[in-house]
């Protein structure tokens, strides 16, 4: 049983782990250097600045294996354009399997006006939740009497079940402002086994990996603690492909994980075959196109042309006229084809998944293919992460892709 964390070092990070001084910064408390500043020393252009972005990771096995990632923001107002900084979005998923919550929402806005410091408690009432898709949903934070000089703080806790998301969200030490301080702490359970993936051209401030004093789990964690200190504000320049190939971030993938003294042990995807694999088992990818029992009338229809190429053009017309995109981006089906079918509506995987799906029943032989938008960067050849992929095509015998 392997019980080691895995951390594979990606691209051309330099790391350190030299003794160093700790801003001390403490949530509720402001100083008056930061209330004062009305120009970022390094970066005189800057709208805003990140002064202080934290990040802590920890699990506990209470109600089944979580994450609980605590978050502290600080961040001063330099111009009128990066007011929009006070309004806080935060996406979270709430699936069959389980749902992540946004808890201990807590934010302050400080001004210094006359002599005195002014503080606006952040009201719970301010808080939206929105709809996105199915299982995507967005929590909008508001933050009050924000202006030119502000100092906006904000922190939260988000608790996540492994069963909705196995792997921590990607990090990034990085933005469009300049961040004096982003540090991102994970306290990994040796139950699990995580490949770290880093990119960018900013060198680690702190890179440590050391055991941890605490668990909540029951089993020894390792404490790994990352920061990225002074860096600049992240510039679009023409022809970039995708600004997270540059950005200097950490993102992670599940290599495996163990459970408990019964012995059971799960190896995830090593390499992109496995992947493949893992896709067509999946009941929300490759189960969805087995047994396309309600599409028996339209197949004997389209099956009485005899050339291959017209029953291609056929059926591909057919899903283009009688089905209509909810505007969803997918990669997985959330419902099953058959109401896909009945409904006569679904997402970008679901459509594509249908015509699979009726193609398949044709007789002619068609591969569902996922495909990565630009914005996701480039993926490795290397690593096999699933998360790089939002987007679903197909492949047909002649090796065309279709797009719906």
């Amino acid at each position: 049983m392997r019980l080691s964390l895995l951390i594979v070092f990606f691209t051309l990070v330099t790391v350190s782990g030299y003794a160093q001084t700790d801003p001390i910064i403490v949530f509720g408390k402001i100083n008056q250097q930061e209330l004062d500043m009305q120009y970022y020393p390094l970066d005189s252009l800057a709208e805003a600045v990140m002064i202080y972005e934290k990040q802590y990771i920890d699990y506990s096995n209470y109600n089944g294996l979580q994450m609980n990632a605590t978050y502290h923001g600080r961040i001063k107002i330099l111009k009128t354009s990066g007011l929009d900084r006070a309004n806080i979005i935060l996406p979270f998923y709430k699936m069959e399997q389980g749902n992540e919550y946004i808890n201990d929402i807590e934010a302050y806005t400080y001004n210094y006006e006359n002599g005195k410091l002014i503080t606006t408690v952040f009201k719970p009432s301010s808080v939206v939740e929105e709809k996105v898709s199915e299982t995507s949903y967005i929590k909008k934070i508001f933050l009050e009497n924000v202006k030119v000089g502000s100092v906006i703080e904000y922190r939260y806790v988000r608790n996540t079940p492994l069963s909705v998301v196995s792997s921590p969200r990607d990090w990034y030490f990085q933005s469009n402002i300049p961040m004096q301080w982003s540090e991102f702490v994970i306290s990994i359970p040796s139950m699990l086994v995580y490949r770290a993936l880093f990119s960018g051209y900013l060198p680690l401030h702190i890179n440590t990996v050391q055991p941890s004093k605490q668990s909540n789990t029951g089993y020894k964690e390792q404490l790994c603690r990352y920061v990225v200190k002074d860096a600049p504000a992240f510039k679009n320049e023409p022809f970039i492909t995708s600004r997270k190939e540059y950005l200097a971030k950490v993102e992670f993938g599940l290599v495996s994980y163990a459970l408990g003294t019964s012995g059971y042990f799960k190896q995830m995807a090593e390499t992109w075959g496995d992947v493949g694999v893992y896709l067509t088992k999946h009941e929300d990818f490759g189960q969805r196109i087995l047994k396309p029992k309600y599409l028996n009338e339209i197949v004997k229809q389209l099956a009485t042309l005899t050339d291959t190429t017209q029953r291609i053009n056929a059926a591909f017309n057919y899903i283009t006229t009688n089905f209509a995109w909810d505007e969803h981006a997918a990669l997985m089906a959330e419902h099953d084809l058959k109401t896909v079918f009945e409904n006569k509506k679904g997402s970008a995987a679901e459509i594509n998944l249908l015509l699979v799906a009726l193609l398949k029943a044709l007789g002619i032989e068609t591969y569902p293919v996922i495909l990565s938008t630009r914005d996701n960067g480039a993926f490795s050849e290397e690593f096999p992460l699933l998360n790089k992929f939002t987007d679903l095509g197909l492949l047909l015998m002649n090796k065309k892709r279709v797009d719906l």
